[in-house]
């Protein structure tokens, strides 16, 4: 099981002591009097601002994953007594949102793709935030090639203001047609250890169009390869993965490069990789690889859809 925590607190709590500290006391112009700023709630991984790292990247083929989350206590003080607050799933959140984005429209994520009990969560006196919060998808039993959502909101602020920009959290998974479990064949040359390929892989979507799955045999590694596919010529354009090992890759659609090992004794397939898609039988044939200290390594494939 996969937990993916996304919040620096300590960041965090030194900016919103930084406003508090200036807000906490307004001179009205008009009157001439202060005004108290009371306490605020939010969610400080949530909010439009931060709505990229709020997407589902989890495999396809992952039995359960997690995504953590906090309630935050916002003052120029923490919490005198326990604050508890009232989550939700938030349905006018997610018609909001595909109201104002009629290009790229999302669904609720299905009951059995999730598990989230957590409604009531309490900031404990004495302190700015909640314990972690968690919510768990399951991977496998999710449509990859659908948009949905999971928007979940403060319903109740126990009180306190709740935040406008940081009221919501937005998870978030990007349907893609290519996206889904492969089984990928194929040969990867490399200088000291050239071997054939036989391996089910997992393509994660970035966006509709672009997805990333391992290189060759080398996902544990940190080799990982971005796809781009284009939808009327079906040609793959083929990239590193941020912070991916053996970046930039090199697509060789016209041939190995001669100084490749096993230039002449690879995989009896090579001549289909291509870097091209074929709809009909939902299979990649690619060829791509990178330079590394002692020559090319460079991977041969046919991806095929599971």
């Amino acid at each position: 099981m996969k937990i993916y925590n996304n919040i620096n607190k300590t960041v965090w709590g030194l900016m919103f002591l930084i406003i508090i500290s200036f807000s906490s006391c307004i001179k009205d112009a008009n009157k001439g009097t202060e005004i108290s700023v009371s306490p605020f709630v939010l969610i400080p991984e949530g909010g439009l601002g931060q709505f990229s790292s709020q997407s589902i990247l989890f495999p396809g083929t992952d039995l359960l994953d997690s995504m953590v989350f906090h309630v935050n206590y916002a003052n120029s003080t923490v919490a005198p007594t326990d604050v508890t607050v009232t989550l939700g799933i938030d349905a006018t959140a997610l018609a909001t949102y595909n109201t104002a984005n009629p290009n790229q429209t999302y669904s609720v994520f299905p009951d059995s793709t999730f598990s989230f009990k957590s409604t009531s969560v309490t900031v404990k006196k004495g302190q700015s935030y909640s314990d972690d919060i968690k919510v768990y998808f399951y991977p496998y039993k999710t449509d990859y090639g659908r948009n949905y959502m999971l928007p979940i909101s403060i319903k109740d602020g126990a009180g306190n203001s709740i935040s406008g920009n940081f009221n919501t959290l937005f998870y978030h998974l990007i349907g893609n047609p290519y996206a889904g479990s492969y089984t990928s064949t194929g040969y990867f040359y490399h200088p000291s250890s050239p071997r054939a390929i036989a391996r089910q892989k997992t393509a994660s979507p970035l966006n509709s169009v672009d997805f990333q799955i391992e290189l060759g045999d080398l996902g544990g590694n940190g080799y990982i390869a971005i796809f781009t596919t284009d939808p009327i010529t079906n040609a793959v354009t083929i990239t590193a993965a941020p912070g991916a090992g053996g970046a930039p890759y090199t697509m060789f659609s016209n041939g190995l490069p001669t100084s490749s090992p096993g230039y002449t004794a690879g995989w009896s397939g090579s001549a289909m990789c291509n870097n091209t898609y074929d709809p009909v039988t939902k299979t990649f044939y690619v060829r791509y690889g990178y330079m590394g200290g002692t020559g090319w390594r460079v991977t041969e494939e046919a991806i095929k859809k599971n």
